[in-house]
């Protein structure tokens, strides 16, 4: 039964639906004209409040700039106005005009029109006071994270990217590739079989292997630990992926590749003994940082022990006499990743600091292990191969994956690693050294391929075009060519 008007006979609601309970409340809610204006005035003042509060504290601070400016300098370089004036930079302008081929061209793109919105957003006075202490009520009393970070059981937090891999529908799913291929602003390539079996062949054109490595996020590992449903021995005993995931791996074999899946043995190790300063988490030894994204050192060690041996029970390398390397023992203490995505105060007392003991490769020299160009041995990887490698990520130097692989295969080792975008960044990488005529698969016999396993669902896939050496060669020879040109003396003018 539904409610139509009686003279157009248009369909307007369900009986007993949200539009009908919204209309009837409407109709008998009354509002005075007092209180209506007061409602009115109350949300003006909301509204242009912010706006307000930050064209005053930038004009100060601009002011204050400009003035030690001028006593330094002689003249102030800083503009006064306020960062929101800057989008007068993005309207169409005689400049861009000119630069372009077109009157699209002078319209400012959507890179530019987005780093607009994030300086305004990095800088505003009232949210960077008040989304953290917002935040912190909201997580220490409410026990809610935010659009990035989740909160599990007992301090223990998880990256929404990586929930949504696993309780999303398969990756693989034909309708799935085709929505992600057409969402956005950009032109996404969904399907990561098309750009591994690519990347596959242009290496074996080298005769190159080529190892995959998909390492499974901490949902996948501790489900437990993110909902209590999970609870139990059968948390300890099978992995949570994506309906897809088998599918990928099944499909990656048949085509003849190397797949190197850590997952089991993350798995298994959940039933070992306790690592130094580690607590115990529903009867299972953990093998992922608290509030962070990443593994624990000791199980990203575990796994580069497991890969050489894969490695080496296939001969995938020729014999070489062993290289020796030595590890020692420190200590790291940092709070992980997620926890900062949370953007709590700086004093907040949620979320403690994490011990953990890491284990730095050095060599005979007492030094720090550093990438090889001219190792047969080539890793591609993303912030898991940084997380105890990269010092700026806040878990110490010189342990990472690479370092505890060539340690482990008693061989030097040469590694291209970049944080995040694991679908295509690394192969960037080797594409613009090849553009620069440094060719980084020149020697390798062996390419290991590491990446997040989230990247199935949220990664660009790019198809990416790989030189031959000649082309290097030519690159190089050219860029030389130009180098010596540049350097050489102008000739002389006539005497006279």
């Amino acid at each position: 039964m539904t409610e139509r008007d009686p003279k157009h006979e248009v369909l307007l609601y369900e009986k007993g639906s949200r539009e009908e309970e919204a209309e009837l409340s409407l109709k008998n809610t009354l509002l005075t004209r007092p209180m209506a204006w007061a409602l009115l005035g109350l949300f003006l003042l909301t509204i242009l409040f912010e706006p307000a509060f930050q064209n005053i504290m930038e004009l100060r601070r601009n002011a204050a700039q400009r003035e030690r400016e001028t006593r330094t300098f002689g003249r102030p370089t800083t503009p006064l106005a306020p960062q929101v004036y800057d989008v007068f930079s993005l309207l169409p302008s005689t400049g861009r005009m000119r630069r372009g081929n077109s009157w699209w061209d002078a319209l400012a793109g959507v890179a530019e029109i987005t780093r607009y919105e994030n300086t305004l957003k990095e800088g505003s006075v009232t949210s960077s006071w008040l989304l953290p202490r917002t935040q912190e009520i909201l997580t220490g009393v409410g026990g809610a994270g935010n659009e990035k970070a989740y909160i599990g059981r007992d301090g223990w937090l998880f990256y929404r990217p990586e929930i949504d891999y696993i309780t999303g529908k398969g990756v693989l799913i034909p309708s799935v590739l085709r929505q992600r291929a057409r969402s956005g602003i950009r032109q996404v390539q969904p399907d990561p079989r098309k750009a591994i079996l690519e990347f596959r062949d242009q290496l074996a054109a080298r005769g190159i292997r080529l190892i995959v490595m998909p390492v499974p996020s901490k949902a996948v590992v501790h489900p437990e630990m993110f909902s209590a449903r999970f609870a139990g021995s059968h948390s300890i005993e099978k992995p949570l992926q994506n309906p897809s995931y088998r599918q990928f791996i099944v499909d990656l074999e048949k085509a003849g590749i190397l797949v190197f899946d850590p997952t089991d043995d993350l798995m298994a190790a959940k039933t070992g003994p306790l690592p130094p300063a580690a607590t115990s988490i529903s009867g299972a030894c953990p093998q992922f940082l608290v509030t962070d994204t990443h593994w624990r050192p000791e199980a990203m060690e575990r796994v580069a022990e497991r890969l050489a041996a894969f490695i080496k029970s296939r001969n995938l390398l020729p014999a070489a006499s062993p290289v020796r390397f030595k590890r020692v023992a420190e200590k790291a203490s940092n709070l992980g990743d997620i926890a900062v995505m949370l953007t709590l105060p700086d004093d907040q007392a949620i979320f403690a600091r994490q011990d953990v003991t890491i284990h730095p490769v050095l060599s005979n020299r007492n030094e720090y292990w550093q990438a090889s160009a001219s190792a047969d041995v080539l890793l591609l990887g993303d912030s898991y191969s940084n997380i105890y490698s990269l010092e700026s990520m806040g878990w110490g130097a010189g342990a990472g994956f690479a370092e505890n692989l060539s340690y482990a295969l008693r061989r030097p080792m040469d590694r291209l690693v970049r944080n995040d975008a694991g679908a295509h960044a690394t192969r960037g990488m080797l594409v613009r050294e090849q553009a620069r005529g440094r060719d980084r698969l020149a020697g390798k016999k062996l390419v290991i391929w590491e990446f997040a396993v989230r990247e199935l669902s949220t990664g660009d896939w790019k198809r990416m075009e790989l030189r031959s050496p000649s082309q290097i060669e030519q690159i190089r020879l050219a860029a030389e060519k130009a180098l010596a040109a540049s350097s050489r003396p102008p000739p002389a003018g006539p005497s006279s």
